[in-house]
């Protein structure tokens, strides 16, 4: 039988998850939190394409406000390295040579995104953002 914390390490690493006892509520309870998961993803999505539409507005530079977004990442996790309240990936070069292409790709599709929300309407910057996944899948491909 497998413990609760190697269930939970399971499931939330995408492995398959460890039977459980009472299994259909607990099948039920991991489809609404999922399901919780993509609906909250889904609005603040909105949220923030509505915020990055009104910042464009005020300042037409889509690549400087998507290269700043970029930045505000790298300012985030970078000191929680540091200070050691988030422990750093270690990763080797073959990692680095993996990650690469994959990286690039979301740079590309975050870049095409806030162009999109300069160029038109928010509801087709939705289309460029959908195509995310499928963007990085055929280049991994």
């Amino acid at each position: 039988k497998t413990s609760h914390s190697t269930s939970l390490a399971l499931s939330s690493a995408g492995g398959a998850a460890a039977e459980a006892e009472d299994s259909g509520s607990s099948a039920l309870a991991e489809t609404l939190k999922t399901g919780s998961y993509f609906a909250l993803w889904y609005l603040f999505n909105i949220g923030y394409n509505i915020y990055n539409k009104q910042a464009l507005n005020a300042l037409d530079y889509p690549w400087t406000i998507a290269t700043i977004q970029m930045a505000t990442g790298i300012l985030y996790f970078v000191p929680l390295w540091l200070l050691g309240l988030r422990k750093a990936p270690k990763l080797s070069g073959d990692d680095l040579k993996t990650l690469l292409p994959i990286a690039l790709c979301h740079t590309g599709v975050h870049v095409g995104a806030v162009i999109a929300l300069g160029a038109g309407a928010v509801s087709f910057a939705h289309i460029v953002k959908a195509s995310e996944p499928v963007v990085t899948c055929v280049v991994n491909a």
